[in-house]
């Protein structure tokens, strides 16, 4: 049985390229001054394709540690003034979590309210914003449903009121062409497993102004050279076929819901169909009758693999925490799958879930009238 692969929100497969451009640094000897070199090279290439002159690099384990050390950093800056923290109601669960860990320590935390439609609420956020002292979060891309939020309004109004402010842009990288100088968030974050690199690499951007302050905040750690190396090939190949990504994305999206549309008029797209609201390659799907976790585990024995909601709490068993903060009832957000494409995903594939789906469903169908 040829498997198929539509978890690619969740992580993705290293490219054939990216560990070819990886491999010398794993087996020829390389010294320090030519590493140190070839670390300034990539970091310069790096800030190139991200437009990011004014930031800093800083290399962590992984995309939830990025967001974490922002979080500290922001913290530390703050230091003296109000402790109050601002995010939104449908932030990554390494976010999410620590933001509740910061309440319990005295923070007044603050979640801004996420329509279905991906509409944040910026009204309170301007509201938040004319108190003294904060920082604040919101993802770029949501991971669950592939909303793109209004960050550059985030940014801009966090700014105007002298607040710094990060994003995790985890999710948007190479879904988007960003151009972080002209975003202007003091803190970004990427993890490059998400573009067919290296799994076990993160990087969190910092502005220069406050990088030298940041310092105390950020681990103690060797760069691992070679998966930056490998990171860098990633998203120099994605940028490269950036325009043929994303169109490729978008007609595996459009052949996804019209299969599903034919059917049952019960099945609910969560995730935005426009390209201005969310990127075509994550696709949030609520079915009726059925389980999203049982349809995980029966789409397996299908040999597809999906998801139910993010990576970080898979095995929950519980209604994903994103789907209830837009507005839908723990019955219904437990019938929610995760449907996500990468550059590998074929249309033929995408042909092949739907008939499974079909197989699924039609049982529960025939006998009801939800057709």
């Amino acid at each position: 049985m040829n498997r198929v692969y539509f978890d690619n929100a969740g992580t993705t497969s290293v490219r054939a390229e990216v560990l070819e451009s990886m491999s010398p640094f794993f087996t020829s000897y390389i010294t320090c001054e030519n590493a140190i070199k070839e670390m300034n090279t990539l970091k310069e290439r790096l800030k190139n394709h991200l437009r990011a002159f004014d930031y800093e690099l800083v290399f962590t384990a992984s995309g939830s540690e990025a967001n974490n050390i922002a979080l500290a950093c922001m913290a530390h800056l703050n230091n003296g003034k109000e402790k109050r923290l601002i995010t939104t109601t449908i932030e990554h669960a390494a976010i999410r979590n620590t933001a509740k860990k910061y309440e319990a320590a005295g923070y007044d935390y603050k979640a801004l309210k996420v329509s279905a439609n991906g509409d944040v609420d910026l009204e309170a956020l301007a509201t938040w914003c004319q108190h003294d002292g904060g920082f604040g979060s919101m993802m770029y891309v949501n991971n669950e449903t592939g909303m793109i939020l209004p960050v550059k309004t985030f940014v801009d109004t966090m700014h105007r009121y002298g607040k710094v402010c990060h994003t995790d842009a985890v999710q948007a990288l190479g879904h988007l062409k960003l151009d972080l100088d002209d975003l202007g968030a003091d803190f970004v974050s990427f993890s490059a497993h998400k573009i067919h690199g290296p799994k076990g690499l993160g990087v969190l951007l910092v502005k220069k102004c406050y990088y030298e302050d940041c310092k105390v905040v950020f681990p103690v750690s060797t760069d691992n050279l070679p998966y930056i190396v490998g990171f860098e090939k990633a998203l120099s190949l994605r940028y490269e076929a950036m325009s043929n990504h994303q169109s490729h994305m978008l007609n595996l999206k459009q052949r996804l819901l019209s299969g599903l549309r034919a059917i049952s008029k019960d099945i609910v797209i969560i995730s935005p169909e426009s390209e201005e609201r969310a990127v075509p390659a994550i696709n949030n799907i609520m079915l009726p009758f059925l389980d999203g976790d049982s349809v995980v585990v029966m789409c397996d024995l299908y040999g597809i693999a999906i998801s139910s909601g993010s990576a970080c709490s898979s095995g929950a068993m519980t209604a994903s925490p994103v789907i209830l903060a837009l507005g839908y009832d723990e019955a219904s957000a437990k019938r929610c799958i995760r449907i996500s494409m990468g550059d590998f995903t074929r249309l033929e594939e995408v042909d092949r879930i739907i008939e499974v789906l079909k197989n699924m469903l039609e049982p529960y169908l025939e006998r009801s009238d939800v057709k």
